[in-house]
């Protein structure tokens, strides 16, 4: 059974569904989902670009060198 049964119809005119649909594009989410964020009171943020989350795995990887190095360079001398 469904959560959501209220069904809500309203209309807007072109210059009004055309600033919507960009803004929903932008954000990534469907009409639905970015609705019902503004009507919880948060602005959808836009999504970010493609190559974003690749981006930040690399950047986890190299910061997690620099921690393995950081560790080596802090242990005592062996010989």
């Amino acid at each position: 059974m469904r959560k959501r049964n209220v069904a809500i119809l309203f209309r807007l005119n072109e210059k009004e569904a055309e600033a919507l649909d960009k803004k929903v594009k932008r954000s990534g989410l469907n009409r639905e989902a970015y609705l019902r964020q503004l009507i919880s009171g948060v602005v959808p943020r836009d999504a970010p670009p493609p190559d974003y989350y690749s981006m930040m795995r690399e950047l986890h990887k190299i910061g997690n060198n620099l921690n393995q190095i950081a560790q080596k360079a802090h242990q005592p001398y062996r010989r």
